[in-house]
């Protein structure tokens, strides 16, 4: 009787122990199987982050900065290139979506230190105190019909929708000038610092002047305008540049500069490269609520408390949006996870894959729905990391690789995760701390379990384990749940040597199955198991 396990694989945990693959495991814990062997992977190393209280949500701003929040929160960095702020927007932190910014983010403690509210509010129309030198000239081609608005900009020159339109000026000759006023701003959570008036030319708008916005807030300290037309600045543009809804708590980055954020079973996008302005004629509805959004290219997944929706278009205003026809509702925000041209979400009946042409049960043939329940998955918190699904839920976390449907789980959970793709590396957050996954020196010791049937046929008598460092490995074997065989540390004494690798005798006996375990962090390429050594030796 010969049995060879080879190449050495994760779990499958639809499938019953003893009617597994050969190359399956029955339990695989902490184990790398990337080059087709057992191998385990490298142990977490501390790192240096002073981190919320309860960290649920985590970002690298700026290559050094870690910022931190107890609250589920998604952050975007600003689309626009090399931009002079460094701004970040940001949603679940709070009443309202906020921005932040590196002069203001960056400072002692948790990060961001401060941050203010997104977009930028309507101001109220400019008022009309009176002319200057408004004779009539008797001249009424001369006559001159105005209107006026005024709109309100930020530190970092994000520009507001313009004010209701002021009312009707006539001017009644040409050397006549308008004296306005305004309203004062009030409560300022926005970082505006300016103001802009327009007034009609034709029939487009065009600046008349930038002010500071605590100026001419009274009649007694009214702002003339005596400016010519062809003094006139730039045409006005924001219009319709609405604040985001307050109630957005999803947030993502759309190819071409666009941004989409969702509340309740609305999907809202931002203007193009104004990631301030969220025009109302952009917003969009799901037959269901909203779970989870992700952007991959110019394509929006959604996640939703019924089928999936894809969103895709290369402007706000020819977005477009398919409800899927797959009946997979997504269970946990958390576990949405773009995976580069698709994304990953958990489901209640396992991880969904959506993206352009595709929507399926990736583990269709790894899971029924209960045993997936095993793994909480309206818990799970997830992320990328060398082309994995790496996931972690309230009591462990589970590594997914799409390529090979290598399944494995890992013995210890997390918070909150983020991988910085810039240098490869994963970062989970456990109890408030800040740890690199898969970077320590010392590796991270690996369970891997396998169930054979004998049915009662004799066992084999020999195992011959093809490794790489053995004295770092141990090894285990149970007939019918009695232990026939524990060797602690391969490299010790085995009784025969098989091309260099070590060969163990194994007693007599017969049953129903054997459950065999490898331990340790050592390095497995394959295993055979015989009735005799010249079968090993026959490879």
């Amino acid at each position: 009787m010969k049995i060879v396990i080879h190449p050495i694989k994760g779990m499958l945990p639809i499938i019953e122990s003893a009617k597994l693959p050969l190359e399956n495991a029955t339990l695989a814990i902490n184990c790398r199987f990337d080059s087709g062997s057992l191998e385990p992977y490298a142990d977490l190393v501390a790192k240096a982050a002073t981190l919320a209280t309860n960290t649920s949500s985590i970002y690298l701003y700026g290559d050094t900065h870690w910022f931190s929040w107890s609250d589920d929160v998604d952050l975007v960095e600003s689309p626009i290139n090399n931009d002079q702020y460094s701004r970040a927007y940001f949603t679940g932190s709070g009443s309202y979506p906020k921005i932040t910014a590196a002069a203001i983010a960056t400072g002692g403690g948790v990060m961001p230190t401060a941050s203010y509210k997104m977009g930028v509010q309507q101001p109220t129309a400019p008022i009309l105190k009176g002319y200057l030198n408004n004779t009539d000239d008797a001249d009424a081609e001369n006559d001159i019909t105005r209107f006026y608005v005024q709109t309100y900009v930020n530190a970092y020159g994000e520009e507001s929708m313009p004010s209701d339109i002021s009312e009707e000026i006539t001017l009644l000759n040409p050397d006549a000038s308008v004296e306005l006023y305004f309203d004062a701003i009030g409560v300022n959570d926005q970082n505006i610092t300016k103001r802009r008036l327009y007034r009609t030319n034709g029939d487009a708008y065009q600046l008349v002047a930038e002010l500071d916005v605590g100026l001419h807030t009274s009649s007694a300290t009214a702002f003339e305008d005596n400016v010519a037309d062809a003094g006139l600045g730039i045409v006005l543009e924001s219009w319709g540049y609405s604040e985001p809804n307050s109630a957005m708590k999803g947030l993502t980055a759309m190819a071409n500069g666009i941004l989409a954020g969702f509340w309740g079973n609305t999907v809202a996008f931002s203007e193009q490269y104004q990631p301030h302005a969220w025009p109302t004629d952009y917003q969009q509805t799901t037959e269901f609520d909203v779970v989870a959004i992700k952007g991959i290219g110019n394509s929006i997944v959604v996640g939703t408390t019924g089928n999936p929706y894809l969103f895709a278009g290369v402007s706000p205003d020819a977005v477009s949006g398919q409800k899927l026809e797959i009946a997979q509702s997504c269970v946990s925000k958390r576990s949405m996870v773009d995976m580069g041209n698709y994304v990953i979400y958990a489901s209640p009946d396992g991880l969904v894959g959506i993206g352009p042409g595709m929507a399926r049960l990736l583990t269709e043939g790894m899971f029924n729905k209960k045993a997936w329940a095993n793994y909480n998955p309206e818990t799970i918190v997830a992320t990328y990391y060398e082309d994995k699904y790496v996931a972690f839920f309230d009591g462990g976390g589970f590594i997914f690789d799409p390529r090979t449907q290598d399944f494995i789980e890992l013995d210890f959970s997390a918070d909150a995760v983020y991988t910085d793709l810039k240098r490869d590396t994963l970062y989970i957050v456990q109890s408030d701390n800040l740890f690199a996954m898969d970077e320590a020196l010392a590796s991270m010791p690996f369970t891997w379990e396998k169930v054979v049937r004998l049915d009662y046929r004799p066992m084999p008598s020999c195992v011959y384990i093809d490794c790489e460092r053995p004295q770092d490995l141990s090894f285990s074997l149970w007939l019918d749940g009695a232990l026939v065989a524990d060797y602690a540390d391969l490299s010790a004494a085995p009784d025969d040597v098989v091309l260099d690798h070590p060969c163990f005798r194994l007693p007599q006996g017969r049953g129903k199955e054997l459950r065999l375990q490898l331990a340790g962090t050592g390095q497995v390429h394959r295993l055979m198991f015989a009735s005799n050594l010249r079968e090993l030796m026959n490879g």
